[in-house]
Order: C-alpha cells, then sequence, then structure tokens
C-alpha cells in the first residue's frame, strides 16, 4: 500500500523535474537554443538589406555617372548653340601689357593646345558657371572647360579659364590682371587635348 508520505515524495520529485526543466529551457532560449530559429531569421533579414542596400548603391552610382556624361554633353550643345549664335562677338579689350588671344576665348576651349590663365578649378559645372559669369562682369573673357577632357590637366574638375595664348607670356599677364581683378589664385597654364 502506497502511504501519503510516498505520494507527496513522488509529486515533489515531479515537480523538482517540471521546475529543472523550466530552467534548462529558459537558459536554451537566453543562450539561442530554441531561439535559433528567430536569430537565423533576423541574420538573413539582415543580409538581405545589406545586399539590397548594395544593389541600391550600384544603381545610384551607375546613374550618377550618367547624369554626369549627359551634363557634360548638353553643356557642349549649349556652347555650340550659343558660339553658333554668336556670328560677330564683341571682342574684349586686353590690357596694354598682355598679348592678345590667338581666338575669342569665350565659350569651351578652343580646338588644338594653347596657354591660358586658370582662375578656378571647380568640382560643379554649376559652380564654374558662377565663376565664369562673375569674371566675365569684371571684363575678363571667360570660358569653362572639363579637364578631364584635356591631358595636360588633372581630370575631374570644371575649369574657369580666360585667354587662349600662344606662348606662356600672354598668360601670365592674363592670371596678373585676373589676380588684380579679385582672383588670387590665377595661374598660367598649357592647355593640351
Amino acid at each position: 500500500m502506497v502511504t501519503g508520505r510516498q505520494v507527496l515524495g513522488a509529486v515533489a520529485k515531479g515537480i523538482l523535474a517540471l521546475a529543472l526543466l523550466l530552467v534548462i529551457a529558459s537558459g536554451l532560449a537566453a543562450c539561442g537554443g530554441s531561439g535559433s530559429a528567430d536569430t537565423g531569421a533576423s541574420e538573413l533579414a539582415h543580409q538581405q538589406e545589406l545586399a539590397e542596400a548594395r544593389r541600391q548603391g550600384a544603381q545610384d552610382a551607375r546613374q550618377a555617372t550618367q547624369i554626369e556624361a549627359l551634363e557634360r554633353e548638353l553643356h557642349a550643345v549649349k556652347r555650340h548653340a550659343a558660339s553658333a549664335g554668336q556670328a560677330n562677338p564683341r571682342p574684349q579689350e586686353a590690357p596694354a601689357d598682355e598679348q592678345p588671344a590667338t581666338e575669342s576665348s569665350s565659350g569651351d576651349w578652343p580646338r588644338g593646345s594653347g596657354f591660358t590663365a586658370i582662375l578656378a578649378s571647380l568640382s560643379s559645372e554649376a559652380e564654374a558657371s558662377e565663376v565664369e559669369a562673375e569674371a566675365t562682369g569684371r571684363g575678363l573673357d571667360a570660358g569653362i572647360l572639363y579637364s578631364s577632357d584635356y591631358s595636360s590637366l588633372r581630370p575631374g574638375y570644371w575649369v574657369v579659364f580666360s585667354g587662349d595664348f600662344p606662348d606662356d607670356r600672354g598668360a601670365e599677364a592674363r592670371a596678373s590682371h585676373a589676380q588684380e581683378l579679385g582672383y588670387p589664385d590665377a595661374y598660367p597654364r598649357f592647355v593640351a587635348p
């Protein structure tokens, strides 16, 4: 016959075993045991987000390159249209100590090589256009070129220039004149395609 004490002992052992199982289960969940499925799903979602961010970054880079190429093309078209519309451009008067430029320097760089005065090298065409307009307003014949199109220049800049001279004397005189007009960093430079 089973006594009450034996029943109580068996129940106590069962409760103790159940409590031990609960402690082990909660420990496993805290260490990633039964929660590892949640952790794996979270890791997978994180990897998918990273992959999507990489894809988006690559797409943005491709679009930025295409936009830059289109901006250069648009700039060239605008310059061509502007020069075609100026059949009789009014010549700029040069200071007495300057040699005359070989061609009209407004607009894109004329074909071929020559010396010029660099007024500014900027990272955006919009900034360069502002400096060009300002320089023209101060009496300098100014133009813009994209340095990546010229082997003698450091690539990646929109360059505001003034003059196209056969030798460095004219470019030096133009740079000095530009410095007097508020372009302290103006310097002479040889430009070649």
